[in-house]
């Protein structure tokens, strides 16, 4: 080959990257906003086609986060690292649903991830780090280890185990994708990744071999709700077998594999747009249908975030992107290992102290296994600790258990919940609990007795206590 015509092959190929590239963040805001109005639906829908059908793309934590992250990338190059990502949580993002809220709460109080991502977190294997993992792949496109080493630092912050586990898989599947363009090679790849003892791994291997058996797409759906399902939505491991249900029923084709995703329900736009983004590198932005293009555009609908300056548009993002990889050319890069083993919990404890029945007892903050602490199954248990606020005015109780239990605040009683639903501890979308608007002043202690009543088994009981914005607060107890 002269050179000349290798000069010529490596511009092609740099064109053929940067439409892939495209593709992806084009697909990713298409399933976004696709299945934006049917997130946390709990059956099956039979869509055929946007409904209703958008005139621009849909703001989305899928994409506006990743932004973040190139903007920190940006700034910090090669060495940006868990710690490093963590303040930048701090610095630019104020949001709080779920696992976000869990780590910005423990960011505040001073701790460093992995911690960050492993304490008082319900939301460990949540979706909010999966959805995350298109930037690491197309920087690193073609390099799937690298992807998967930025991801891990990434979700390390706000998830632990599956969790961050989650995010791994799918980098190291898109970077592998820009080159093998065959989703069963990439995933093969990137399942290799995960240890034999993850929970996703046997819950994707177990989709692949559904489908590889012949089983239709909707049998494979009902069988793949039925063995891998949470009352959880946002659940990373069922959300993920989602994903690899559009991927492989969709056959190669961009909007059947989105609709495929997206009529599963549950986390019904983080999984159309991590589906989009892989059909994205899949076909390049030049084999994504004007049909599904045309509604959602190019443009880049972010939220409001403190001191980011958002792409104008698509092109602009994959620029940007391009301009890492020129920057980053010839580097040692770091790599993670295969297999991966997520990081043991680390011991720590808030020591928060509380009284059952009298007795001194100290829990984490959110969790507390009464279980350890019943002396006979059918008793009634009483819980009771003094609180006081770093604000006045209005706040909320949040308190979650399966069963029935009754708060009393301040000598009232704020009221009784009863039902067997397993709890889910957000304040946004309080499942199997209930949330309890209070009135408050600084300077004081309040008293706060909760009676948990007989169920077998013995329930866990959350407890946690926000603004009116649903930040969680740190509060002072004796």
């Amino acid at each position: 080959m002269t050179g000349m015509t290798q000069m010529k092959s490596q511009r092609t190929r740099r064109i053929d990257l940067l439409d892939r590239i495209k593709g992806c963040y084009l697909g990713k805001s298409i399933g976004g906003t696709l299945g934006m109005l049917y997130e946390g639906h709990e059956g099956f829908t039979d869509l055929t086609y946007f409904d209703p059908v958008p005139t621009r793309p849909l703001p989305n934590d899928d994409v506006d986060l990743q932004i973040i992250w190139l903007r920190a990338m940006q700034e910090h190059g090669l060495s940006l690292d868990s710690r490093v990502l963590g303040q930048v949580w701090l610095r630019h993002i104020d949001v709080h649903p779920d696992e976000y809220g869990i780590a910005l709460w423990n960011l505040r109080k001073g701790l460093q991830p992995p911690v960050t991502g492993q304490h008082n977190n319900y939301f460990t294997c949540g979706m909010g780090a999966a959805i995350r993992s298109e930037i690491w792949a197309c920087l690193f496109p073609g390099k799937p280890l690298v992807a998967a080493h930025y991801a891990c630092q990434d979700a390390s912050v706000d998830h632990w185990g599956d969790g961050v586990l989650a995010e791994m898989f799918m980098a190291a599947l898109q970077s592998h994708l820009f080159e093998s363009l065959d989703i069963g090679v990439s995933a093969a790849f990137a399942l290799e990744l995960l240890p034999d003892t993850s929970r996703l791994k046997k819950a994707l291997r177990d989709v692949i071999a559904i489908h590889s058996g012949g089983t239709g797409y909707a049998d494979a759906r009902e069988t793949v709700r039925r063995r891998w399902g949470s009352h959880n939505f946002t659940d990373c491991v069922m959300n993920l077998t989602l994903i690899m249900l559009g991927l492989l029923y969709g056959r190669g084709d961009f909007g059947q594999s989105l609709l495929c995703a997206v009529n599963c329900g549950e986390d019904a736009d983080c999984t159309g747009a991590t589906t989009g983004g892989c059909m994205g590198i899949l076909l390049g932005a030049a084999g994504i249908p004007e049909v599904w293009r045309r509604p959602v555009g190019e443009t880049i609908a972010m939220g409001d975030y403190r001191g980011v300056r958002p792409p104008g548009n698509v092109d602009e993002l994959v620029a940007d992107i391009d301009a890492l990889h020129s920057r980053f050319m010839g580097a040692d890069l770091p790599q993670a290992r295969t297999p991966f083993a997520p990081a043991a919990a680390e011991d720590f404890s808030d020591a928060t102290p509380w009284k059952i029945d009298g007795e001194p007892v100290y829990f984490d903050g959110i969790r507390l296994d009464i279980a350890a602490h019943a002396k006979t199954p059918g008793e009634i248990i009483t819980l009771e600790t003094e609180v006081a606020f770093p604000i006045r005015g209005d706040i909320q109780a949040m308190i979650c258990s399966r069963g029935l239990f009754r708060l009393e605040f301040d000598g009232r009683c704020m009221g009784m919940k009863g039902d067997m639903a397993n709890p889910v501890p957000s304040f946004h979308r309080v499942r199997g609990g209930r949330g309890y608007n209070l009135r408050v002043e600084t300077g004081r202690f309040y008293t706060v007795k909760i009676t948990v009543y007989p169920a077998m088994p013995i329930p866990d009981l959350y407890v946690s206590f926000g603004d009116m914005e649903n930040r969680h607060l740190t509060v002072t107890y004796r």
